[in-house]
């Protein structure tokens, strides 16, 4: 029979408790990392349904702008968001638009989310139009949206709202900023 006194029951719950923290010392930091991730208010492009093309948007304020239910964006089908050249990539295994889907889009309302907050809107379009310089112009291709300003020029709205702070952060955090 095998003898166990208690002095060997401490020593053993004492290498157990050793190992633990050893492996909680790799696990726990990727465990808050993916936690960090997965919470937060996520980015969302939506169209709107009213208005729906960019003829009625001028005297409509953000918080009144009815969204469609699905988001036509979400982060899963963003790879990387590039804020020096003002792109935001598709991920090539979720998200491809073909000509027909572009030509649907051709002057509809976006209207940018981080959860439930509305930060901006604009309209898809193929070529920059004479809606002033508050008006963000979203060009779609295979690769994703170059969003760019209104036609008379770049002005400091338009950096303030793409370059948001928030949306900077959100893709900061979720490892997809370019």
């Amino acid at each position: 029979m095998i003898m166990v006194n208690e002095l060997d029951i401490k020593k053993l719950k004492k290498g157990i408790l050793i190992i633990v923290a050893v492996i909680g010392l790799f696990y726990v930091p990727s465990l808050i990392r993916i936690f960090e991730i997965h919470t937060g208010d996520e980015f969302a492009i939506y169209l709107a349904e009213t208005p729906k093309s960019y003829k009625g948007v001028k005297n409509i304020k953000l918080e009144y702008f009815q969204l469609q239910e699905q988001p036509l964006i979400q982060e899963e089908d963003i790879s990387g968001y590039d804020f020096q050249e003002n792109i935001i990539y598709y991920d090539p295994a979720r998200k491809t638009f073909d000509a027909a889907d572009y030509l649907k889009l051709i002057g509809r309302v976006f209207v940018v989310c981080l959860g439930k907050e509305r930060i901006y809107y604009g309209t898809f379009w193929t070529y920059k139009i004479a809606h002033g310089t508050d008006t963000i112009i979203a060009i779609p291709d295979r690769q994703g949206i170059k969003l760019e300003p209104g036609y008379f020029g770049m002005d400091k709205n338009f950096s303030n709202l793409i370059h948001t702070d928030k949306i900077r952060n959100r893709f900061a955090r979720i490892d997809k900023l370019r």
